[in-house]
């Protein structure tokens, strides 16, 4: 009876030894491998899944991101389009008026060469009507000294009267020029400028030098247009009116 106790005594010791063992084991195998316990895979699954769904909410913000900078490059090309077609447009404005400038420079070229001829003409006339005025007095002083009253007939002012297209950088409408085609000095010279139909005038008061030109331009008050009349007077001689466009 006795070995029969000491017997279930025995297996009990070795019972509770196999127990505690097999507790140390499990406990040694959860510590080294948690990852393939099931409850701990299971938490772990659930963070890479959450991992995921940020990431890719985080894709879908930058998708977002990259489609509203798709759109605005978009609308860059197209704005930078629109200027391009600007600048074209502009270039081709700009080039018309160079040519239009070029044109206009030309036919100023044109008048002032012709102008500068007409001066020379005008001083060769000048030059030869002061000779018959000094040929005409000398033969009405020798009239007088054998009693014979003669007075010289009036003469008109020896001015001319030339028009030429104004700069279209530098002013507009038309440039008067006036000449002095005498060759002496002239003063007082009153050059009346009038509009008969707008009852507009504008008289300007000018002392010329021998053979001297002066131009009169919108900037001092005048545009000459069409029909518009230019008087000149002077002391000792009969005054002379140019109508724009005509003469």
């Amino acid at each position: 009876m006795q070995a029969l106790v000491k017997m279930g005594a025995a297996v009990g010791v070795i019972a509770s030894l196999l127990l505690v063992v097999s507790i140390a084991l499990l406990g040694t195998l959860i510590a080294l491998t948690p990852e393939y316990l099931p409850w701990r895979a299971t938490a772990k699954v659930a963070a890479q899944q959450a991992e995921i769904t940020r990431l890719r909410a985080t894709a879908g913000v930058q998708n977002t991101d990259i489609v509203s900078m798709r759109a605005k490059v978009a609308a860059l090309g197209v704005e930078n389009a629109t200027l391009s077609a600007k600048v074209a447009a502009q270039a081709a404005e700009n080039a018309t008026m160079r040519e239009q400038i070029a044109g206009a420079e030309s036919r100023v070229a044109t008048q002032e060469g012709q102008i500068a001829a007409s001066r020379e003409i005008s001083k060769d006339l000048a030059t030869r009507n002061d000779e018959l005025l000094l040929k005409l007095d000398a033969a009405i002083q020798k009239l007088k000294s054998v009693g014979v009253t003669l007075d010289r007939p009036a003469q008109a002012v020896p001015f001319g009267v030339g028009m030429r297209d104004a700069s279209k950088l530098l002013g507009q409408g038309k440039v008067a020029v006036i000449a002095n085609l005498t060759g002496r000095t002239i003063a007082k010279v009153t050059i009346t400028c009038q509009n008969v139909a707008l009852s507009t005038k504008k008289a300007y008061l000018l002392e010329f030098k021998p053979n001297e030109s002066k131009e009169i331009v919108w900037r001092e008050g005048w545009a000459f247009n069409a029909g518009e009349t230019i008087t000149i007077e002077a002391e000792g001689f009969v005054a002379k009116t140019w109508q724009v466009g005509k003469n």
